[in-house]
């Protein structure tokens, strides 16, 4: 396929089946390029989630840095979700199987 073809058979695609928000989210974060990022603030060194919009100052206890690390955290999937993905895709690699044999 040409370059032009994939770009009309995805534009296809997405029009049947449009993304969800959060798919939409994901693919907008996955397709950032490391200009696109804010640095810190140089004078506060705040830090601000890319995902929620979570500003995140030094405090005594804590680093700017340390607090959004600890942050990021609650935007990864859960163990649930994790053990679902990992179920979806063993029935989609039993069903490749299933039909290569038959």
């Amino acid at each position: 396929m040409t370059k032009e073809q994939q770009s009309e058979a995805a534009r296809r695609i997405m029009e049947a089946n449009p993304m969800t928000d959060q798919e939409r989210q994901t693919y907008e974060l996955l397709m950032r390029r490391p200009e696109d990022y804010l640095p810190p603030d140089s004078q506060t060194l705040e830090r601000v989630c890319g995902v929620c919009g979570e500003v995140f100052q030094h405090s005594k206890d804590k680093a700017a840095l340390d607090l959004f690390a600890d942050h990021q955290t609650e935007h990864n999937p859960s163990p649930a979700q994790w053990g679902e993905a990992h179920r979806r895709i063993q029935i989609g690699k039993d069903a490749s199987k299933r039909e290569q044999r038959q």
